[in-house]
């Protein structure tokens, strides 16, 4: 899909190719949640956040919280709107850097990947990241 002269695809699409392959890539997104620590707001809800992430990293490289059935966490992901990524900055609950966290899709303001970067627009019925 092209739009003007740049190239657009849509996040889903996107995040498809790059689940196929080891690419780091970055997203600048605004947060779904508020962020708590020990009880306290460090970050409101809609905070823009900008964090490193990989897909394809198999649970067994370094554990889960807790343990789903084969398909769960991919049919919840859909469900959601939401994709499961390993953040290669979030500290885990050792303070060791690596963590998988759900991504929220409609959230998302712009993608940098294989030294392309693109902004998410909504173009009336999807989510579109357009090369910039």
């Amino acid at each position: 899909m092209t739009k003007g002269n740049t190239m657009s695809k849509t996040i889903e699409q996107l995040f498809a190719e790059l689940q196929g392959s080891s690419t780091i890539f970055s997203v600048t997104t605004r947060r779904k949640n508020n962020k708590i620590v020990d009880g306290v707001l460090v970050e409101p809800a809609g905070a823009i956040y900008t964090s490193t992430y990989r897909l394809g990293v198999p649970a067994t490289k370094k554990a889960a919280a807790r343990r789903l059935a084969k398909g769960v966490r991919a049919e919840s992901d859909a469900a959601n709107n939401v994709i499961t990524v390993y953040d290669m900055q979030k500290k885990d609950n050792n303070g060791n850097r690596g963590a998988f966290r759900r991504l929220n899709l409609n959230g998302v303001e712009r993608i940098k990947a294989g030294g392309i970067e693109y902004v998410v627009e909504h173009d009336g019925n999807k989510w579109v990241a357009v090369e910039v």
